[in-house]
């Protein structure tokens, strides 16, 4: 139940300290943050850790997509099963995939069939928007379900300035070709952006082709000093061919034949009034709408191809005989939306106190429908629908108690249809010491995530159980040094967080598959950042985070519905991320020449082998469970230059994974290896 401060672009934060601002030139102070209180707040008064991704670097670090964006930020990582359109997912500080809330412009854009948000983030293009937000640590507070690792929100541009256009082509490595237009201005009273692209490749698998179309649409009007309406549409349609592993053992390993569909829209109309001098009261409305289409067509010479099992003979794995795959097809068709509106209210109590109240309304809707045929069993057609209606309340207050001294402390409140109430809360503060130019901050939050609908129909389909929402608490405590006129900052930030009552997948035999809230997790570490913006010519980020995450596994020993839990190592989350970017651009007789550089380091993971069994031994009991694979560590490295010729035509280049490393998000699912493209730009 989500929807943000509003689809409009932010103006200048009204400072609770006009001290803090006195500066006249840019300064990493005086970044506008939108996402971390639902209002304008300058860096200096954020008590949150953050990252923001402005459309102004993603263009200077030749960025493709909102995933490249988002991979700047520490304590964060992303995984995919793949290359270019491959499943998606974003986890925050240790945490599930599906503990990350996603935003488009302010609209909740992870649904309750697709969590992860798959649909959107395998082809979300950064095209046309003005930045990328993401905002760690729990926020159901501000809201609702879904943000216990953090939230990570998408702004369209807001168009300004005389009416321009721009084209653009690229081609490259892998088949690639990417072409488009965006454009953007004012009409009198109203702004409006827009953007079409279109995007091919073959990647480097057989049978792996990706082409997605994508496009967006806002427009603001101002239609007096008092009174801004606004809309924002962003929408794209995207086709896959899912090759699956490549591993032998795993089920569908590179199968010719799979391949998906996803289509994802979000639509966010909103109306600003500033009633009066202290009060603004704003209500949005959206709708976000997707559909995941997997097909895997019945293909009988798949019945040539050999598959072997592994087995624990007692003392190591074997392999049973290679023999023929059963010839199969499936499908499953997924449609979800979620209908949202919000309400809020900003009350400017005094020069340094604000005041925030709103409520907010989910309507989500789920349809899916599975088909499973083989060589030994007839089609098994199965559709499920589900609808919640969801309501929730919320309030939080921003003060500077004393000169450079903000405090920030919210609560909501939530019904959900399917996953009852939940209360949840934040507190923060932050304190600049102006000598030395030296923040610290720290804040505590709870969070929860509702039960998808997948999880919600199987278990009361079984046993008639209601399932409880998953619920979080974390903290952090962090500082941030500036140095020249606060041009460079330094930050570290240690974290910890804990979910209690994760609801478990429990299977005591094939036909009763459901849910319970079985197991907990937990994890800490540190974010450490460095983030430089001398000047125009000059620019750097530097990340770098380790984290150690855990979850409770829970093994069933026999068909008599017993079970044993214990700890493990948290699948596919790296212990260390280290990430930079920098680019310098330099003046020439003719034009402006920049030239970048970017690393991405991946270290220390381990993920599930479910080929692979083991024996699990706790307490006085026994059982065997999927074996945990380490996944090697990798380092990828691209250059990028950019042209500016004119104000006309900038011609484009980058070489991505530059040392050509092998390397694999999940297992099984190799990324992509050394590309280089090339392209122009075409302004008017």
């Amino acid at each position: 139940m989500a929807s943000q401060a509003s689809a409009q672009e932010p103006a200048a934060a009204p400072s609770l300290s006009p001290a803090l601002s006195g500066s006249s030139s840019p300064t990493l102070l005086q970044e506008v943050v939108v996402t971390a209180t639902r209002t304008d707040e300058s860096a200096a008064q954020v008590t949150s850790a953050y990252t923001k991704i402005d459309a102004n670097e993603m263009e200077r670090d030749q960025f493709q997509n909102v995933k490249q964006a988002v991979n700047l930020s520490p304590g964060v990582f992303i995984g995919d099963t793949g290359a270019l359109g491959a499943t998606t997912g974003i986890s925050i500080r240790g945490n599930r995939q599906m503990d990350t809330l996603l935003l488009v412009d302010g609209v909740k854009s992870s649904s309750s069939l697709m969590a992860g948000g798959t649909p959107l983030l395998s082809f979300a293009s950064n095209l046309n928007l003005e930045d990328v937000e993401t905002v760690r640590g729990a926020h159901s507070s501000l809201f609702g379900s879904d943000a216990i690792g953090g939230v990570v929100s998408m702004q369209t541009k807001r168009g300004s300035g005389d009416p321009k256009a721009m084209f653009f082509f690229e081609g490259g490595s892998f088949n690639t070709f990417r072409e488009g237009m965006t454009s953007d201005g004012s009409l009198g009273a109203l702004d409006y952006s827009l953007h079409y692209a279109h995007e091919d490749t073959s990647n480097v698998r057989p049978n792996n082709d990706m082409g997605v179309d994508s496009g967006s649409l806002r427009l603001d009007w101002t239609a007096s000093d008092k009174l801004t309406l606004g809309l924002a549409v962003r929408s794209q349609v995207g086709k896959y061919q899912e090759p699956g592993s490549i591993r032998l053992v795993d089920d569908g390993n590179n199968d010719p034949n799979a391949h998906v569909e996803a289509e994802a829209t979000t639509v966010s109309t909103y109306a600003e009034l500033k009633a009066t001098d202290f009060w603004t009261t704003k209500l949005t409305l959206g709708c976000y709408n997707e559909r995941y289409h997997f097909q895997n067509p019945f293909d009988p010479a798949s019945a040539h191809s050999l598959i072997a099992t592994p087995y624990w003979d007692g003392q190591q794995f074997v392999y049973s005989a290679p023999y023929p795959a059963t010839p199969e097809s499936s499908r499953d068709l997924a449609e979800s939306a979620n209908w949202t509106a919000d309400w809020q209210n900003t009350f400017q109590l005094s020069e340094k106190n604000r005041f925030v109240a709103g409520v907010s309304l989910l309507y989500e809707t789920g349809h899916d429908e599975t088909d499973y045929i083989s060589a030994y069993s007839p089609s098994n057609p199965q559709t499920s629908y589900l609808s919640a209606l969801n309501e929730g309340i919320y309030a939080q207050d921003q003060w500077e108690v004393l000169d450079n001294l903000v405090l920030t402390g919210g609560a909501r409140f939530d019904h959900y249809e399917l996953a009852g109430d939940a209360f949840t809360y934040r507190g923060g503060a932050a304190y600049l010491v102006e000598a030395t130019r030296t923040k610290f901050r720290a804040s505590y939050g709870t969070a929860f995530k509702e039960p998808t609908f997948y999880q919600s129909y199987n278990t009361e389909r079984y046993t008639g159980a209601k399932l409880d929402p998953e619920r979080s608490h974390s903290w952090d405590a962090g500082v941030d040094q500036y140095f020249l006129g606060d041009k460079l900052s330094l930050g570290c930030t240690y974290f910890h967080s804990n979910t209690s009552d994760l609801i478990a997948y429990i299977s005591p035999n094939y036909n009763t598959p459901y849910f319970a809230n079985l197991n907990s997790s937990n994890s800490h570490g540190i974010e450490s950042s460095a983030t430089a913006k001398f000047n125009d010519h000059w620019q750097a980020r530097l990340a770098y985070t380790w984290t150690e995450s855990e979850v409770e596994a829970t093994y069933w020993t026999d068909l008599s519905q017993t079970t044993i839990s214990g700890m493990q190592r948290a699948p596919r989350v790296p212990r260390n991320i280290l990430s930079g970017e920098t680019n310098y651009t330099f003046d020439l007789p003719v034009g402006k020449l920049t030239l970048g550089t970017g690393v991405y380091f991946v270290g220390q993971r381990e993920d599930i082998d479910y080929s692979l069994t083991r024996p699990v031994t706790i307490g006085n009991k026994t059982t065997w469970a999927a074996k945990e694979a380490d996944l090697a560590d990798y380092t990828l490295v691209r250059v990028y230059g950019r042209y500016e010729m004119n104000k006309r035509v900038t011609i484009t280049a980058r070489v991505e994974n530059l040392g050509n490393a092998h390397y694999q998000t999940t297992l099984g699912y190799p990324g992509l290896g050394l590309g280089a493209y090339g392209g122009v730009e075409v302004r008017f």
